[in-house]
C-alpha cells in the first residue's frame, strides 16, 4: 500500500511533523516543557488514531474495489439497457458485497464465476441449457399465446412416444394450437412415420386433428420415414427428435431423455435457425397432405 498516493494520509503526515516541530520546540523551552510533553503526546495519539483510520478506510476501499472488479465481469455479458432487470443486478451485488466473512471469499467467488460462465455461454451461444419438461412447455406455451394474424409455425414430428398422447402437457399444447389458428396464426406440422403406421395416427384425436379437410385449420403433411432416411440422409440426422420453428427467427428444439426429466431447448442462434429452416423445407417437398382414411 502505498501512502503518499493518497492525500489523507500525506495531511496526515504534515500534520505528524507540524505537531512533533512544535511539542519538541515547547519541550525545549524549560518553562514550556510540560506543556511540549502534553504536546507532544496529544500529537502522537491524535496522528495514530488518524493514520489508523485512513489504513482502514483504505483497506475498505480496496476490498470495494476488488468485488466491483469481480461485479464487473458481469456488465461484459449482461446489457444495462431498458431491457436488463437492474433490479437483480442489485440484489447480486447486495449480496456479494454482503458476504464479508474472508473464509468465503474463495466460495462466493466461485459460485459468482459460475453465474458468469452461464451468462457467457448464453451470449454466445444464444440458446438456453436442456429444458427440464415444466420449463420446456412454459416457452411452448408462452410462444404459441403470443402468436397473432400471420405468424408461422413450422413443426415436425418425428413420432416419438411422448407426443400427442393424453397427458395433460400435451393437451394444453395442443388447445395452445388450434388457439393461434384460430386469431390467424399459421401452424403446419410434417409428421414423420413409416407408412404402415398411419392406421395407428388415425385413432389419435391429436394427430387425425391434422389432417387434410380438418375443421380446426391445422396444416398437416405426412412424409414416409423409412424414404426419408434413404433420400435425405443429412436432413434426416438435422430433423434430430423433431423440432418447432417460430417465424424463423428462433427453434424450439426437442431432446429427449431417458428418464422424461428433459425435453428440449430453445435456440436463436441464427445459424442453427437455418439449419432447422432448410431441413423444414427438405422435409416438405419430400411430404404429402396427411390423409388419414
Amino acid at each position: 500500500m502505498n501512502f503518499f498516493k493518497n492525500k489523507g494520509t500525506l495531511f496526515a503526515i504534515i500534520e505528524a511533523v507540524l505537531a512533533f516541530g512544535i511539542g519538541l520546540y515547547l519541550y525545549r523551552n524549560p518553562e514550556l516543557k510540560a506543556l511540549g510533553e502534553v504536546v507532544l503526546v496529544l500529537g502522537f495519539l491524535f496522528i495514530f488514531n488518524r493514520v489508523s483510520t485512513l489504513i482502514q478506510v483504505e483497506g475498505i476501499i480496496e476490498k470495494k474495489t476488488e468485488d466491483l472488479k469481480v461485479l464487473g465481469k458481469l456488465k461484459e455479458v449482461l446489457d444495462f439497457s431498458s431491457t436488463c432487470k437492474i433490479e437483480l443486478i442489485q440484489e447480486v451485488y447486495n449480496l456479494y458485497i454482503s458476504i464479508s466473512d474472508p473464509r468465503l471469499n474463495k466460495t462466493k467467488d466461485s459460485m459468482l464465476r459460475e453465474v458468469i460462465q452461464k451468462l457467457q455461454a448464453l451470449s454466445l451461444n444464444k440458446r438456453t441449457p436442456t429444458l427440464e419438461q415444466p420449463d420446456f412447455y412454459k416457452w411452448l406455451y408462452d410462444e404459441f399465446d403470443s402468436l397473432k394474424k400471420g405468424d408461422f409455425v413450422g413443426a415436425v414430428s418425428m413420432d416419438a412416444e411422448l407426443e400427442w398422447d393424453e397427458s395433460e402437457e400435451e393437451i394444453r399444447y395442443f388447445e395452445k394450437n388450434i388457439n393461434a389458428v384460430a386469431r390467424g396464426a399459421i401452424v403446419e406440422r410434417v409428421f414423420v412415420k413409416e407408412r404402415n403406421k398411419l392406421p395407428e395416427a388415425k385413432s389419435n384425436k391429436y394427430i387425425a386433428a391434422h389432417a387434410l379437410g380438418n375443421s380446426y385449420g391445422l396444416d398437416g403433411y405426412f412424409v414416409d420415414l423409412d424414404r426419408f432416411k434413404k433420400s435425405a440422409q443429412t436432413a434426416f440426422q438435422d430433423a434430430g427428435q423433431g423440432f418447432i420453428l417460430i417465424n424463423r427467427k428462433m427453434v424450439i428444439v426437442d431432446q429427449f431423455s431417458d428418464d422424461g426429466a428433459a425435453r428440449g431447448y430453445v435456440s436463436f442462434d441464427p445459424i442453427e435457425i437455418q439449419k432447422y429452416i432448410d431441413t423444414y423445407e427438405k422435409l416438405k417437398s419430400l411430404s404429402g397432405n396427411l390423409k388419414l382414411l
